[in-house]
């Protein structure tokens, strides 16, 4: 088991993060969102944000993830849930914030308003 799915696996709500290193309200919208995360982390709330790339490469994913200083997991790039999760939570325009309970049930289709 890894670290990040420790993290996941402890948390009652888990925020699925849609965005990528080429999409500029992404970019405008990732310090909101780590100050939030930040926030939550110090008051220690059960939560975790988990990075769903949509970036069009891997290398992309992980310069974007570095350079921004994302403390949360990521899935790995390409994963097979990616898609899954796309279609799932009907992902049209990113940035998009979904929260869900650690079981899946869906909490919050537009999170990002919350931030």
């Amino acid at each position: 088991m890894s670290i990040g799915t420790q993290r996941v696996e402890s948390s009652q709500l888990i925020a699925l993060y849609f965005s990528a290193q080429w999409c500029p309200p992404c970019r405008r919208f990732l310090p909101k969102l780590t100050k939030f995360y930040s926030t939550l982390k110090e008051n220690n709330k059960p939560f975790e944000i988990i990075y769903v790339s949509n970036d069009n490469s891997r290398d992309e994913m992980v310069q974007y993830m570095s350079e921004q200083q994302m403390p949360w997991v990521a899935l790995s790039y390409g994963h097979k849930l990616v898609e899954k999760l796309r279609l799932d939570y009907k992902v049209r325009s990113i940035p998009l914030l979904v929260v869900v309970s650690r079981s899946g049930q869906l909490l919050d289709d537009n999170a990002k308003k919350t931030v």
